[in-house]
């Protein structure tokens, strides 16, 4: 049991008999983890044994050469500050270049993004047309991005879910009162060209290109299924103790959703044009089939990666290996466990919740710049609704 002179500094302000049960539980919980991870490395070497013999387990220098690819990370953040009067919104997508080979121009001096920043009123669906615009806007930065590999921040399957839950709720009327809103008006405006790079990203079908999505947390078990291994440990976990740094493991087929109800995937049509709607069908079918799963291990201090990787990509050796090679390349740096260019754009994504309570100051001065009324009145109607941190 820790010290209790240490408690009151390690757990701040919880009260002491609570900390005691949490250090005590947190103690039996290590037990448990270490006797999960004792069955896991009395098995290694079966596991892998039986994973070379099904060709999943293999050398990423196995695969033939590949040069060097130049690298970009994509991510995106939305946010929606519940203010007395409105809410305000804001969506954004960061591209942001990797480590460039030595033989390589660098493309971008600066990260390039799109954004959306609005005033709405308040209504439950913000946030679902919000978190659809971040994804068209990194589904946009990664379509047009010049480099060999693009590193998308997620799954591939999450960017449908977000656009037909926020299209499909606008069906039923609820997203506006007299009139169509901003921030709906942007998300149709995008919608058609989302959908659009959307397809071209899972696809593929360009041979100088490869798209990639890396997942931080799944809950998906391709291997462990595979292996018929305990479900408690997840399966990055669990390749990381298999793999060998320089090894890869799969491709896979992504694991489809359990639920006897699930019938697919599937985006609403309304509100795209006939060339979506054609689109959207073969992207429905691809991500059902056309994505698998791989796992790499780039250094001895970093777990592996879980990649998604369109099936085109997977069914050529040469662009498995330039997808490996990137992988491998951009993940050298110590201390970061996921690939440099993504680490850097979640970091700048993730900076726009701090970011808006500054918008938040900018349009109070904004404001008080132009409506000739008491001040009083538009500190009412632009504070915020949360206690204010100090």
């Amino acid at each position: 049991m820790l010290e209790a002179h240490s408690l009151a500094e390690d757990f701040g302000e919880l009260p002491q008999a609570l900390v005691e049960k949490l250090v005590a539980g947190s103690e039996e919980l290590g037990e448990k983890v270490a006797e999960l991870l004792g069955k896991v490395d009395s098995l290694r070497a079966e596991a892998r044994e039986r994973l070379q013999e099904e060709g999943l387990l293999r050398r990423v220098d196995e695969l033939p050469p590949a040069p060097l690819p130049t690298v970009c990370g994509v991510d995106g953040a939305f946010g929606v500050e519940a203010l007395v009067g409105h809410d305000l919104v804001v969506a954004v997508g960061v591209a942001v270049e990797g480590l460039t080979p030595p033989d390589e121009r660098r493309y971008w001096p600066e990260p390039h993004f799109s954004h959306f920043l609005g005033v709405e009123p308040h209504r439950g669906e913000n946030r679902l047309y919000a978190r659809a615009l971040m994804v068209a806007f990194e589904l946009e930065q990664a379509a047009g991005a010049p480099h060999d590999v693009v590193l998308m921040d997620g799954s591939f399957v999450t960017p449908i879910s977000a656009l037909h839950q926020a299209l499909s709720r606008s069906e039923q009327g609820q997203h506006f009162g007299g009139g169509k809103e901003k921030l709906f008006d942007k998300l149709l405006e995008v919608a058609n060209s989302a959908v659009r790079h959307y397809h071209r990203v899972v696809a593929a079908q360009r041979t100088d290109k490869i798209w990639l999505s890396v997942p931080k947390y799944t809950s998906k078990r391709e291997v462990g299924s595979r292996l018929q291994l305990d479900p408690e440990l997840s399966d990055r976990a669990l390749v990381s103790l298999l793999l060998r740094p320089g090894e890869f493991l799969g491709p896979v087929p992504l694991e489809q959703p359990s639920d006897p109800d699930w019938s697919g995937y599937y985006l609403s049509e309304k509100h795209l044009d006939a060339e979506a709607r054609g689109l959207k069908e073969d992207l429905e079918e691809m991500l059902r089939d056309g994505i698998r799963v791989v796992y790499v291990r780039s250094t001895p201090g970093n777990p592996a990666l879980r990649v998604e990787v369109p099936r085109a990509v997977a069914e050529s050796d040469y662009r498995l290996s330039m997808a490996l090679q990137a992988l491998r390349w951009q993940s050298s740096v110590p201390g970061l466990l996921e690939p440099e260019p993504l680490y850097y754009a979640d970091r700048m994504a993730k900076s726009l919740g701090v970011a808006l309570p500054a918008l938040r100051g900018v349009l109070t001065h904004e404001v008080l710049r132009s409506y000739p009324g008491e001040v009083s009145d538009v500190s009412l109607v632009l504070h915020g609704y949360r206690t204010e941190e100090e």
